[in-house]
């Protein structure tokens, strides 16, 4: 899956991940769509005699300078986001039975986060910039 949506992005930039998303042919994927994966590598695992993506050299060589580490570091204000989207009354918890082809999925998403939105900027109107 995580292969599929690399190949549906457009643009270029970071991507950040946890370690269930270091492996080479990702890294690979990334970077043709122009990402760089940003992943820490999994723990107990060395680099080995393979192949590796130089794409995944590079992000480890990039989580060892202080931008990369700032950057991963991002990943905890994005995982937050998403806690928050799903944890609150009017989030995104399990779709009604009524749900399920993509239209309606695509529609509840984003009625869902436009009550989200809201809610933040209620709670926060500092937010609301002129």
């Amino acid at each position: 899956m995580a292969r599929w949506l690399i190949e549906g992005l457009a643009g270029g930039g970071y991507l950040l991940a946890d370690t269930e998303y270091d492996a080479n042919p990702l890294y690979d994927a990334a970077q043709a769509e122009g990402f760089q994966l940003v992943a820490k590598k999994r723990k107990g695992k060395g680099l080995g005699h393979q192949r590796h993506s130089p794409s995944r050299l590079r992000s480890i060589e990039l989580l060892g300078t202080a931008f990369g580490a700032a950057l991963y570091r991002q990943r905890t204000a994005i995982e937050t986001s998403f806690g928050t989207l799903v944890t609150f009354g009017g989030g995104l918890a399990s779709l009604p039975a009524w749900v399920r082809r993509f239209h309606r999925v695509r529609h509840w998403v984003q009625a869902k986060l436009l009550i989200a939105g809201t809610r933040s900027l209620a709670k926060n109107p500092q937010l609301l910039v002129a």
